[in-house]
C-alpha cells in the first residue's frame, strides 16, 4: 500500500493509484485491509516521516 502524501503523489500518479477514498483515514483503511488480507506491504518511497507516523499509530 502506497501511503498517501504530497511527497508520494508522483509515485501514485505513475502507478495510477487513486487514494482519494482512504487518504483521510489511512490507519482505519490499513486495519480494514489487514482484517481481510492478513499481511500488508506498506510503502512510502518519498515520505519517510509519514511512514514513521503511520506505523507508529498502527503500533499503538
Amino acid at each position: 500500500m502506497l501511503l498517501p502524501s504530497h511527497k508520494n503523489s508522483k509515485s501514485a500518479e505513475f502507478l495510477k493509484i487513486d487514494w482519494s477514498d482512504y487518504k483521510e483515514n489511512i490507519v482505519g483503511f490499513i486495519n480494514e485491509i489487514h482484517s481481510i488480507a492478513g499481511d500488508i506491504l506498506i510503502t512510502s518511497p518519498n515520505d519517510f516521516k509519514r511512514a514513521y507516523e503511520t506505523i507508529s499509530k498502527l503500533a499503538s
